[in-house]
């Protein structure tokens, strides 16, 4: 294939109870002539749970047409020869400051980076590799490469996600409510026992 996908990188930066993930996919097309993916879209798979999704139009080329079905994004575009960026990012929710994501790509795990700002957020995967800091825009990141395996799932679990203390609130709520309901239960059933007697 002349067009193909050569690195994909996740940057993954915390907000709260929620994480924003910009991705950006640099394609390459090994051919001299422009290629139209119109009569055959690309694909690229999103995670579960993603939402406000945005994508960011390039200054320098045309607008990338593109629509999401059932998590599956679809580029139409016409990449000219050599290298191609296609940037967009999406929140993802986190519950009690964490959250797993697994995502399913169409090439081997090795052209996939992570990053993420230093003394954010920790991330755990038997299948990233940890390749050290790496400054951009002023800002220190962490930055992981994936193994290459014959998996093309990705698995990684984020915590340290800074939460709403309306998270801690409401299952606190939630626990006492239900205590006060048993309780009620309790003595309801205990009156009834003793009326029989």
């Amino acid at each position: 294939n002349k067009l193909e996908i050569s690195q994909v990188s996740l940057v993954i930066e915390s907000g709260l109870s929620s994480v924003t993930v910009t991705e950006v996919l640099l394609f390459y097309n090994s051919s001299p002539d422009r290629i139209d993916t119109s009569h055959r879209s690309l694909v690229h798979a999103l995670p579960k749970s993603m939402e406000n999704f945005t994508m960011i139009q390039s200054s320098s080329g045309p607008e990338i047409e593109h629509q999401i079905d059932d998590r599956i994004l679809i580029i139409n575009h016409v990449f000219p020869p050599g290298n191609t960026q296609i940037i967009f990012h999406y929140n993802i929710g986190a519950w009690f400051g964490s959250l797993n994501i697994q995502r399913e790509f169409n090439h081997s795990l090795d052209k996939v980076s992570v990053f993420t700002p230093s003394r954010q957020l920790q991330i755990k995967s038997a299948q990233l590799i940890f390749s050290g800091k790496q400054q951009m825009h002023e800002t220190d990141f962490m930055t992981w490469k994936g193994k290459a395996s014959d998996s093309n799932q990705l698995k990684f679990k984020i915590s340290n996600v800074p939460v709403y203390n309306l998270e801690y609130i409401g299952i606190s709520g939630i626990i006492l409510l239900l205590l006060f309901l048993s309780a009620i239960i309790f003595y309801r059933n205990r009156l009834i026992m003793r009326d029989r007697i």
